[in-house]
């Protein structure tokens, strides 16, 4: 079977990685704003990881050499933890923020 690409073309699906930079998103879910681009920003990510999870379990049945799965597998492991924490952390700071708000309301 034919490799889907050359190994100088899986160093750059590294740079899928640096999406997990969207954890600036978390002072705008601690003040309470935009909480739909932040969930839907993280909701995105983490199905993002998978779906590179699913390229990458594909290539291996399909066997690739080792420079075609690996960076799909190493790029989901990371943009799907990196999302999963910030979704579970965003939700977390907007309860927080509804519950200060709420409170803020009955003084």
């Amino acid at each position: 079977m034919n490799p889907w690409f050359g190994p100088d073309v899986a160093v750059w699906f590294s740079f899928f990685s640096l999406l997990a930079v969207t954890a600036a998103l978390e002072p705008l879910a601690q003040r309470g704003k935009y909480r739909a681009l932040v969930m839907g920003t993280f909701g995105g990510g983490f199905a993002l990881g998978l779906v590179f999870l699913g390229i990458g379990g594909i290539a291996l049945l399909l066997d690739q050499p080792w420079y075609v799965p690996f960076p799909f597998l190493v790029t989901s492991v990371a943009t799907t933890s990196a999302f999963a924490g910030g979704l579970h952390g965003a939700r977390r700071a907007y309860q927080a923020a509804e519950e200060r708000r709420i409170l803020a309301k009955d003084i």
